[in-house]
């Protein structure tokens, strides 16, 4: 992984150290300090310095392949989203925890988003997905943009325009968006069934992750909301 890594030549920590003859770190008696580091630490002070908003909860509860998944991951996000300075005005911070499964509410969860502060926990299940590395990373980052400016309040967040299309605007809200969402075309994935905030998290996922002429899902109409807002930060006026 290091012969890969960019930052491996001041301890994964550009922002601190230096290298300004070519041969070793700088200053030399703090980067010796740093040779202590766990893989985990290291590749944690690079996502850290890489994406300046990211933190991440606790280093060494993280497999090393599983903060390689999420630095990757974040790479796809900046790409989508045309640099990081759009990314930090999208979401604010993004805090990442790796917890154990019991941790949540439902027993078949494997993440989740805490929409007032940017706290993404994920279970050691929730990498390495079958629908595509990132998927659920992407998923609960999805939660973020959602609620974020929405002060908790369901009428606010950007999936309610989901249930202005689909639904008609009709639906009892509550902290999960629509729950008793049955939207019109019925062309969700199959969690976006379950309510309307569920549906927009599956489509910035696949917005995000599967850009260009893939898709997963038929619902061009969803994409299309999804690249608008993501326009709205980004910029992009390229067809996609």
């Amino acid at each position: 992984m290091q012969g890969y890594d960019r930052y491996a030549y001041v301890n994964n920590d550009p922002v601190r150290y230096t290298d300004p003859t070519g041969h070793k770190c700088h200053p030399e008696d703090d980067c010796k300090s740093q040779d202590t580091l766990t893989a985990q630490q290291k590749l944690s002070n690079t996502i850290s310095a890489v994406f300046p908003n990211v933190r991440i909860g606790t280093p060494n509860l993280f497999k090393v392949n599983e903060l390689q998944e999420l630095y990757d991951t974040l790479l796809i996000l900046r790409s989508e989203f045309e640099g990081q300075e759009n990314v930090t005005k999208a979401f604010s911070n993004l805090n990442f925890n790796v917890v154990d499964r019991s941790h949540f509410a439902d027993p078949n969860d494997v993440a989740e988003s805490v929409w007032n502060n940017g706290t993404i926990n994920l279970s050691h299940d929730a990498f390495n997905s079958s629908l595509g590395k990132g998927w659920y990373i992407l998923h609960e980052i999805g939660h973020r943009f959602d609620y974020i400016n929405s002060g908790g309040d369901p009428a606010k967040y950007k999936s309610q325009t989901f249930v202005n299309i689909f639904m008609g605007g009709n639906c009892s809200l509550g902290y999960y968006g629509c729950t008793n969402y049955s939207p019109s075309d019925n062309e969700t994935t199959v969690r976006g069934q379950e309510n309307s905030v569920e549906d927009f998290a599956d489509v910035f996922a696949v917005t995000v992750l599967y850009g260009g002429p893939f898709r997963s899902m038929k619902s061009t109409t969803r994409l299309t909301i999804m690249e608008a807002y993501i326009d709205i930060y980004s910029g992009n006026d390229y067809p996609r």
